[in-house]
């Protein structure tokens, strides 16, 4: 099984995922955000919230599924996705994955850019962590606001869990702990600073919206 096929659903098809990203788009813009970012496996210290995010985009899972989409499948496990108010960005490990987003998505993001990495780098675990450190610093140029999905949306229809993918994120020092998101930080990589000092994360609940660093 790869990594875009929902473990318990039909394969989930260009229509059904153009209208999630779409659902996706709509709650960043509605919340005036750069993105929302999604960052999947250990480079984002397995946070449940990314995990839930892109179970629901790429492999077609909702409600109860989304809520216990804990773990992804191996070619979604080291993934790091943005999604902008009009557009995707991502980097996926294998080129075989990349090829099923733009399949999926292509139609409703026709602008959007995936990295993903060169063989040599595949075979090569330090390269492999450069090509992907690199696609997130650019990814991430001239962005500020960021929504990061931390909660587990509530059972009982896609919309109402939608909403509710913004929550209370950690402290800064919690998410300077990412892998990630620490080596974003370092001299000659990102902009200089932490990467809470250069991007403030925002906490949405429905409508509404407040700073939380």
């Amino acid at each position: 099984m790869n990594g875009l096929e929902p473990r318990a659903r039909p394969e989930l098809g260009t229509r059904q995922a153009g209208l999630r990203l779409r659902r996706l788009q709509a709650a960043v813009a509605a919340a005036k955000l750069d993105g929302l970012l999604l960052v999947s496996g250990q480079d984002g210290k397995y946070n449940v919230g990314s995990a839930q995010a892109v179970a629901y985009l790429l492999q077609g899972a909702s409600n109860r599924e989304a809520a216990e989409a804990v773990h992804l499948a191996d070619d979604l496990s080291d993934a790091v996705v943005l999604v902008t108010p009009a557009g995707l960005a991502a980097y996926m490990p294998r080129a075989e994955t990349a090829a099923q987003v733009y399949e999926l998505l292509g139609e409703t993001a026709p602008g959007m850019q995936v990295w993903v990495p060169t063989r040599e780098e595949v075979a090569d675990p330090d390269l492999a962590e450069e090509a992907k450190l690199g696609a997130f610093v650019q990814m991430l140029r001239g962005k500020f606001a960021l929504g990061m999905p931390w909660v587990v949306p509530p059972v009982g229809g896609e919309e109402k869990g939608l909403k509710a993918f913004f929550s209370k994120p950690p402290s800064p020092m919690e998410l300077e702990q990412w892998p990630l998101l620490n080596a974003y930080g370092l001299e000659g990589v990102g902009r200089a600073g932490f990467f809470t000092q250069n991007f403030k994360v925002w906490t949405c609940n429905h409508s509404k919206r407040s700073t939380a660093h």
